[in-house]
């Protein structure tokens, strides 16, 4: 309140009038405001700085799914920092604030103002009291007695006589004689015989027999049975509810006692003001790290029950509980199949001039007139030298096994002999050649020659020549075909072929103007509609696949395509046996192309697959398994050579990885990756095919593994929420875990090297 009247006096120091205090006062035990802070709190914050790489990829037009699980921008480390901000509040001192009523009075006026104060108070008390008692008497009684008494007297008495007498009596005489005298004879005999015989049997039996019993039985059985149950409950609930109203009236009496002047008097509300102070208090660099969903598996399903039982719903949490950690199965391993296209495949990073195929890989001639070859292993172009070519390179190019035969943009026919290419004759337009080293010309009139010791005009026109071997050459010119044989030729109906190849199996393939593809089968005369769509493609040529299951084609825009089919698969299955250990050692062989042969030797016994290795320049590498290592992680890659095969296996164990074949080591990521989820290798299953010169390649390859045991319902429950239960697993992985997991990795900031 304020109002007119003196100002209390202050010293010139403008301090307050202490001199009624007894001695000098200490200024430090004086109420002072500003001074220090009333109240301090500290908060944290996390600011992420910077996240490498997050560019918004969506423009903001509509609603944002929060549900979308395809959110890539948090999939690497980031950079931030923790930040500690402090707050202070500090007294200033008091002031006025708002103006809650006026009173004005006139010279010697007087007003009462009364005060009205009024409470109420409402208090509710509540008393609940229950008592339940449950007694429970049973009593059970059995007696049972049983007595029981036998006699019995059994004499018997018997005899027996039996007696034989036999005698016998026998007697025999005889008597012979003759005579014989001057022709006369005279004889005699006699004989007599007699037998008495005597016998007596007597048979006597008597008995005496007498048998008494006697028999009692007492039994006595007496059965109670008591029960009293008593219970009792008894509640009482007290409530009880006051309520007091209280009003209290004050009146004051105000008189302006001044007889020249009006006095107003004011109230106004009093405010504590205070200062608050924000600064940062530290600032501490930190870390984002991305952690990757779990692929549950029998190993860490063991290693993290009892996280993933503490998260999962109560029917799955006994389930994981239930699992032994001690018992172990074998389990089959998929592993890869690859596979060769069954459609065309376009191949549009290297654009060609022309085509040509052979058994063992197409050849072409790319736009820049540079020949090239295609690498099976890594399915790409690859250079060849131009030594001895112009500087415009080839134009047309004949591959069939090792013989490459060419014309350069001078016209000349020209064949490769590694490194160099070595020319023959300068008046030729086009080349063909056979996998028996036939080679046949179309020169720049026109004509067909073939290759001998010199060039052999034939003395008829070709637009286009198909050379299979020498017994096996078919021309065409203005839609019309022939079989040429030595020097001559035989017209052969044609469905108007302008274009047309051999293939090292024998059948010749042509290509119509309307883009029809037809063949003749080895040893027939007869075109018959090839199944392979040719819309679109200008030219083409027959890759020396035997059974002419492949071919490539170069379309309008320079692209080859190719038209490939998968051969037969011969599958193999070592499975262990029940009381096989673990892998010993692992044997791998390959080529350029792909894995050949694989070899895995148990304890007492091997399981092998190397049917066809049996070259010196393959490549062979070996793996001795420690005991005990187990399998992470097996890496494939597939290529395409003999109708599709691996070209490289790396297996990812405790002690390192292995790596085999050609694709192993190149920097082509694998066309698939298996988390075994450590096992003990003990096995192997998978298929081979077999190419035109009857190579073996591995075209599956699969492994059998002996692990930890989990119902597969259960590690399908956890992969299908594996965000769910990955979580559960972050949230609860302890300082030593992470501390152990972190320190495999290391990480520069932009622009740092450290």
């Amino acid at each position: 309140m304020a109002g007119t009247g003196s100002s209390a006096s202050t010293s010139a120091g403008g301090a307050a009038d202490i001199g009624g205090l007894d001695g000098p006062t200490p200024h430090d035990l004086l109420p002072t405001t500003d001074s220090h802070p009333e109240e301090t709190v500290r908060y944290q914050t996390v600011v992420l700085t910077d996240m490498p790489g997050a560019v918004a990829s969506r423009e903001l037009k509509g609603t944002v799914n929060l549900g979308r699980d395809d959110l890539s921008v948090y999939d690497r480390p980031a950079e931030g920092m923790i930040i500690t901000t402090e707050q202070s509040w500090t007294v200033e001192g008091v002031t006025l604030g708002r103006l809650l009523h006026s009173l004005s009075l006139a010279p010697g006026e007087c007003t009462k103002v009364a005060v009205v104060g009024w409470e109420r108070r409402t208090r509710g008390d509540g008393d609940e009291t229950t008592v339940e008692g449950d007694a429970l008497t049973s009593g059970t009684t059995q007696d049972r007695s049983i007595s029981e008494l036998a006699n019995m007297i059994a004499r018997e008495e018997q005899h027996g006589l039996s007696r034989t007498v036999e005698a016998g009596h026998s007697d025999s005489a005889g008597a012979s004689g003759g005579l014989a005298l001057f022709g006369a004879s005279l004889g005699g005999s006699w004989s007599t015989s007699s037998n008495a015989g005597i016998a007596t049997s007597v048979a006597r039996t008597t008995g005496t027999r007498d048998v008494a019993a006697q028999v009692a039985q007492r039994i006595s059985s007496r059965t109670g049975q008591l029960a009293t149950v008593a219970r009792s409950r008894q509640t009482t609930v007290v409530r009880e509810t006051s309520q007091t109203e209280r009003e209290q009236v004050s009146t004051r009496l105000v008189t302006n006692y001044n007889h020249m002047h009006a006095m107003s008097m004011q109230y106004y509300e009093v405010i504590h003001v205070y200062k608050v102070l924000t600064r940062t208090r530290t600032v501490e660099r930190c870390l984002f790290v991305p952690l990757q969903e779990l692929g549950f598996t029998p190993s860490n399903v063991k290693y993290f029950r009892a996280l993933l039982a503490k998260a999962a719903p109560p029917a799955w949490a006994a389930r994981i509980r239930a699992i032994d950690p001690f018992e172990t199965v074998v389990r089959r391993l998929d592993g890869a199949t690859a596979t060769a296209a069954t459609g065309p495949v376009r191949y549009d990073t290297t654009k060609l001039l022309d085509l040509s195929g052979s058994p063992r890989a197409p050849y072409g001639v790319r736009s820049d007139g540079v020949p090239v070859r295609f690498d099976l292993a890594t399915r790409q172009w690859k250079a060849l030298p131009t030594t001895g070519l112009p500087r415009a390179g080839l134009k047309k190019i004949a591959a069939a096994g090792d013989a490459v035969w060419g014309v350069d943009a001078e016209n000349f026919v020209v064949q490769y002999l590694a490194p160099t290419w070595q020319r023959s004759r300068n008046d030729a337009r086009d080349v063909s050649c056979g996998t028996d080293g036939s080679v046949y010309m179309i020169g720049v009139r026109g004509y067909l020659h073939r290759r001998t010791d010199s060039w052999l005009n034939l003395g008829f026109l070709a637009e286009s020549v198909a050379v299979a071997n020498r017994d096996r050459v078919w021309s065409c010119r203005q839609g019309k075909t022939w079989e040429v044989g030595g020097t001559g030729r035989v017209e052969r109906e044609s469905p108007g072929i302008v274009r047309m190849t051999g293939a090292s199996d024998g059948s010749v393939w042509g290509m119509t103007r309307d883009f029809k593809i037809y063949s003749v089968v080895p040893g027939a005369s007869t075109w018959t509609s090839a199944t392979v769509d040719g819309t679109g493609m200008a030219t083409y040529s027959k890759v020396g696949i035997s059974d002419g299951r492949e071919l490539w084609l170069l379309d309008v825009n320079g692209n080859a395509v190719q038209i490939a089919s998968r051969g037969t698969l011969t599958a193999f299955d070592h499975p262990p046996s029940p009381d096989a250990g673990w892998a010993v050692r692992l044997e791998v062989w390959w080529d350029h192309a792909g894995i050949r042969g694989v070899r895995l030797t148990m304890p007492g016994t091997s399981g092998t697959h190397t049917e066809g290795v049996t070259s010196p320049d393959l490549s062979y590498a070996t793996h001795t398994f420690k005991a005990g290592d187990r399998l992470l992680q097996v890496d494939y890659w597939t290529g395409a050579a003999a109708g599709g095969c691996l070209s490289g296996l790396r297996l990812t164990t405790q002690a390192g990885p292995i790596a085999f074949g050609p694709a192993a080591d190149s920097s082509t990521p694998p066309a698939v990756t298996e988390d075994t989820g450590s096992v003990a290798l003990c096995g192997f299953h998978g298929s081979t095919v077999k190419s035109t010169e009857n190579v073996t390649y591995i075209a599956s390859l699969g492994f059998y593994g002996r692990a930890d045991s989990a119902p597969q319902a259960v590690l399908d429950h956890l992969n299908d929420n594996s965000r769910f239960y990955s979580q559960a697993v972050w949230v609860n992985a302890d300082e030593l875990t992470l501390s152990r997991v972190l320190a495999n990795y290391h990480y520069a900031p932009s622009g740092e090297t450290d």
